[in-house]
């Protein structure tokens, strides 16, 4: 017991001061190598960004973390929960297309806004499963595997883009 213990607090102070320092690259490689040892076969972003991984603040911390995680480990699973509404697949391009709240698209164009929309892109198509919507807690539902709330849906990443539309990961 007092191993598990203290493997999860390790863990979770691993997870803190990943959260506070994803702009130190020697830190993140120390943190990214951690992950990459654990017996986890599954790594959750959201484990170590705060806040939405996709919001404009992490994008550039979110792309490092998966892509440091997927080129040192490709058979790990990595999992990624966003706010943000997967709304189109295009299998011919390899993208996964995000919405948040039926944001206007045209009246926010801007260059800025094409980057970032790549950078959603491209940290989607390294994920194996994201996990889409907000959780809502009117909806709350704790029977649900992985997500907390009936909203929410858990999307294989790989299948989707194969198939070319929204394919739900199965347990």
């Amino acid at each position: 017991m007092a191993v598990i213990v203290h493997a999860k607090l390790k863990k979770q102070m691993i997870q803190s001061v990943c959260v506070k320092s994803l702009g130190n690259k020697k830190v993140v490689n120390v943190i990214v190598d951690y992950m990459l040892k654990s017996n986890d076969e599954r790594i959750v972003i959201n484990d170590y960004i705060e806040n939405d991984p996709l919001s404009e603040n992490n994008l550039d911390k979110t792309l490092y973390l998966v892509n440091e995680i997927r080129l040192s480990s490709p058979q790990k699973s990595i999992w990624l929960y966003t706010g943000y509404k997967v709304i189109s697949v295009d299998s011919e391009y390899g993208s996964i297309i995000f919405d948040r709240d039926n944001e206007d698209i045209i009246k926010q164009f801007t260059y800025k806004s094409v980057i970032n929309h790549n950078k959603r892109i491209n940290i989607a198509s390294m994920c194996d499963v994201i996990v889409d919507g907000r959780y809502v807690d009117s909806q709350r539902n704790i029977s649900l595997s992985y997500r907390g709330s009936q909203n929410q849906r858990l999307i294989d990443v790989k299948q989707s883009l194969q198939k070319g539309g929204i394919v739900l990961w199965q347990t």
